[in-house]
């Protein structure tokens, strides 16, 4: 009986998932589209950051500029 209702619960889960993200799965399976190109970008953004880590200048143009727009 235990092995019936972790079953049930399994199955309960996975249908919430679904309702809870359908539309992203079946935009998926429909064309191809996926976040991997914004997965991409905060890759090298996470990447830049940990160059800079530590450096406050600020006269330094292009580090005026990366805080600017990257951490805040």
């Amino acid at each position: 009986m235990k092995c019936f209702s972790l079953k049930h619960f399994l199955f309960v889960c996975l249908l919430e998932t679904f309702e809870n993200h359908n539309r992203t799965i079946i935009n998926y399976f429909k064309e191809r589209l996926t976040n991997a190109s914004a997965e991409s970008f905060n890759a090298k953004i996470k990447a830049l950051r940990s160059q800079f880590k530590g450096v406050y200048k600020k006269n330094d143009r292009v580090l005026t500029i990366f805080t600017r727009y990257t951490l805040g």
